[in-house]
């Protein structure tokens, strides 16, 4: 499954740059996070909550940020299983900053790749690639509202996607 799109975060890049590599800002930003430890430089284990149509369950996996080329670009991947299924991404994210001074915004490109199996495949990419954008938007959203200074977590954001 591909999944790629954009978000304008009304802020400039290294801003926008520091919130996204931030361990706490991506904490409070990933729906039905429950645990978020970090293992290495830029690498996280995580246990997330989550559920898509009748597949509900909670997750392990890990996260890793890499290829990073400071404020423009950087690579994620993510890999996460329990007894239903399992998923496996990569995605590289780009930073653009453009605007005028007195309105700068960072545009934030993404494109990757998702594989899943198991139950979570037989729900069919008609129904997850539309909800994978739903939790990449939601991501972003709560980003954004971090960068203003706003709680920004995830509660929300999981009642919105019925979690």
């Amino acid at each position: 499954m591909e999944i790629n799109g954009d978000y304008k975060f009304k802020a400039t890049q290294d801003k926008v740059w520091k919130t996204l590599m931030d361990k706490d800002a991506m904490q409070k930003a990933m729906p039905g996070c429950e645990s978020f430890e970090q293992v290495g430089e830029q690498a996280y284990e995580v246990t997330m909550k989550v559920g898509v149509a009748a597949v509900k369950g909670t997750y392990n996996g890990k996260i890793s940020i890499t290829e990073t080329i400071e404020p423009t670009q950087y690579v994620l991947r993510v890999e996460g299983a329990n007894g239903q299924g399992f998923l496996h991404g990569e995605g590289t994210f780009n930073l653009n900053q453009e605007g005028e001074e007195n309105e700068l915004r960072t545009i934030v490109t993404y494109k990757g790749v998702a594989n899943v199996g198991g139950t979570l495949a037989g729900i069919g990419a008609r129904m997850l690639q539309p909800v994978a954008k739903l939790l990449v938007g939601n991501f972003f959203k709560s980003m954004e509202k971090q960068l203003n200074g706003q709680e920004g977590d995830s509660t929300e954001i999981e009642k919105s996607i019925a979690i």
